[in-house]
This record gives structure tokens, sequence and C-alpha cells, in this order.
């Protein structure tokens, strides 16, 4: 048997011979990226979003080895929130993840993506956020790894989103007068 898993959480049992369909073995959470087998046949599976390790059971159940966390952190920003309590955003590669700036409690996380989706109507998926910083109600969010330039708002999600060739491997970026202004070093320097 063949098992076969995704970014989206699924891992599939698949016969190699061709003649049956895929089989749903067990769905996790998502950012499944690597899998591997003992001698015993103990199937052990990595997650690059959340960052844990894990035996799967025969049942389909994740028992956890490593417990995940922030993977990559790169970027902070603070806005003002609700009741006079800071939010903290942190870009850790795959996630952006929202944090309550008194106690610390992680509050949402939002997951970006290598190749992001920007439909021509609806909102667009977030890149992979490697820096991120505040812009009055929004933030910008920067990936040399997608790559590009997104404005976000927590309520509405891209409000602004900007790819090659405009843009062509961030690092960073902020908003002056009205005006973005691009760490880029794929272009060189910084642009406006």
């Amino acid at each position: 048997m063949l098992y076969v898993l995704d970014q989206a959480g699924k891992v599939w049992k698949v016969n190699p011979d061709g003649e049956d369909d895929k089989t749903l073995f067990t769905t996790l959470q998502p950012g499944l990226d690597n899998m591997t087998f003992d001698d015993d046949g103990s199937l052990y599976m990595t997650n690059n979003d959340e960052g844990w390790v894990a035996e799967i059971l025969k049942s389909g159940q994740a028992r956890i080895l490593s417990p995940g966390g922030i993977i990559m952190p790169q970027g902070l920003a603070v806005m003002e929130g609700s009741n006079n309590q800071d939010i903290l955003y942190e870009a850790d590669l795959f996630q952006l993840r929202q944090f309550n700036g008194t106690s610390g409690q992680q509050q949402n996380n939002y997951k970006g993506y290598l190749i992001p989706v920007v439909p021509e109507k609806g909102l667009a998926s977030l890149i992979l956020p490697m820096n991120v910083t505040a812009d009055g109600d929004d933030l910008i969010i920067t990936s040399f790894f997608s790559p590009g330039l997104q404005v976000w708002n927590p309520n509405e999600g891209v409000i602004e989103n900007y790819a090659a060739p405009q843009i062509d491997a961030p690092v960073d970026a902020t908003r002056v007068q009205g005006e973005i202004y691009v760490n880029d070093v794929g272009l060189g320097g910084s642009s406006g």
C-alpha cells in the first residue's frame, strides 16, 4: 500500500497497481509535509505549518511526539485593539499569527500560501508572511518566498496585492505619506 499526504491535511492509501481508488486514511491539520515508516511499520509525520512531529496510529489519530509552535519568526507588528489591548501580529512563514498583546495568548492564525489565489472577484489568499508592518488599521505583508506584497486587513483580508513584475523579492515595506516603500533584494534596494 502506498501512502500519500497533501498540504490540506489529508492522508490517503493508494493501491500501487492502480486497480482500486484511493482511500482516505485520516485527516489532520493542514500543513503536512513529510512522512516515513520505521522497520516495524509505524508511520511518522511532520507538519510544517504548525511544527509538530507525530506518530500516526493505526486508527489514523496523531500521537504528538514534539508539539508545534512558532516555526520561523521573522516580523512583528502591533495594532491597537479593543478595550485598549494591543494586538501583536507575527509573520511566521506559513502563518500570520495573532496574539493578545497583554496575555500573550495566540488568538488566531491565518494560513499563507506559496502560490496565493488571486481571483478576479473576491478575496485573494494570503502570501507566505515573512515580514509584517503596521499600516493604520491594516498590515503590510511581504514575502520574497511567494514573492509579493499585500496590504491585509484583519476583517476584510487582502485589500491590495502586488506581485511580479512590480515586486521581485521584498523583505520589508512601509507606507509613508500614502506611498508604499519596499526593500526588495531582487530589485537591488528600495523602491516606492
